[in-house]
C-alpha cells in the first residue's frame, strides 16, 4: 500500500477538520455577539421606557435582566458549545466530504477505509489495487477545497441585529450619556429600578424670625 499517499489523505482530512472547527467557531462567535448586543439594546430600551413612564419596579427589572441572561446563556450553548462538542471525528468527516463532493463517488471513503486496514470485499486483498486506489485518492483530495466550510449568509441576520443594537445604543449615548449609563446599571443591578426618593428643599434654611416679621419661604419638591 502507498503509505505516503495515505498519510497525505489523513493530513488533508485533519486539516479539513481544523478548518471546519474554525468555521463553526467564527460563525458561533458572530451569532453569539449579535444576540448579546441585541439583547442588551432591548434591555436598555426597556429600562429607558420604565423611567420615561415612571414605572419603577425592581421585580420587573430583575425579571428583564434574568430573561436577558437566559438568552445570553442559550446563545452561548446553542451557537458555541454544542457545535464545538459535536465536531465530527475523522470517520464522520470523511462522510461529510463525500456528501459535499458527490462527484468523487466514494473514492475518498474507500481509500481511507482500505488504507486504515478495514478491508471491504475481494478488492481489499489485492495490495496493488489498494495502493493504486490510495494513490489516486491522495492526488484527488489535494484538489478538493476542504478549508472553506463557512457560509456567511446564515450569519447576516445576526450581524444586522448586532449592528442595529450598536446604532441604537450609540444614538442614546449621544443624546443622553447619563441615561444610557443608568439603564446599563439597571441591567446589572435591578435594584436601581426603584423609585428615587422624594426630597423637599426649603429656602431659606434654619434661621430666627422676629415676632411679627415677614420672610419669604420657597419649598421645592424633587424626586419621585
Amino acid at each position: 500500500m502507498n503509505d505516503a499517499g495515505y498519510r497525505r489523505i489523513i493530513e488533508a482530512l485533519d486539516e479539513g477538520r481544523r478548518a471546519l472547527a474554525r468555521a463553526r467557531l467564527t460563525a458561533g462567535l458572530l451569532r453569539f455577539v449579535g444576540i448579546l448586543l441585541a439583547t442588551a439594546a432591548g434591555l436598555v430600551l426597556w429600562a429607558v421606557l420604565q423611567r420615561a413612564l415612571r414605572f419603577y419596579s425592581v421585580p420587573v427589572a430583575a425579571a428583564a435582566s434574568a430573561i436577558g441572561a437566559g438568552l445570553a446563556v442559550f446563545a452561548l450553548v446553542r451557537w458555541l458549545v454544542i457545535p464545538m462538542v459535536r465536531l465530527p471525528n475523522r470517520d464522520d468527516f470523511v462522510a461529510m466530504v463525500e456528501r459535499r463532493f458527490p462527484e468523487q463517488k466514494n473514492l475518498i471513503v474507500n481509500a481511507y477505509q482500505l488504507g486504515a486496514g478495514r478491508p471491504q470485499g475481494q478488492a481489499a486483498r489485492s495490495g496493488d489495487l489498494v495502493g493504486a486506489l490510495v494513490e489516486r485518492a491522495s492526488a484527488r483530495i489535494e484538489d478538493l477545497d476542504l478549508r472553506r466550510w463557512r457560509d456567511p449568509a446564515p450569519d447576516r441576520p445576526f450581524l444586522w441585529a448586532g449592528g442595529a443594537a450598536l446604532v441604537v445604543m450609540g444614538l442614546l449615548a449621544l443624546a443622553s450619556p447619563s441615561l444610557l449609563a443608568t439603564a446599563l446599571g439597571q441591567i446589572l443591578r435591578p435594584s436601581l429600578a426603584q423609585a428615587p426618593p422624594i426630597t423637599l428643599s426649603v429656602t431659606p434654611g434654619d434661621g430666627e424670625i422676629d415676632r411679627g416679621g415677614e420672610v419669604e419661604v420657597l419649598a421645592e419638591l424633587g424626586g419621585g
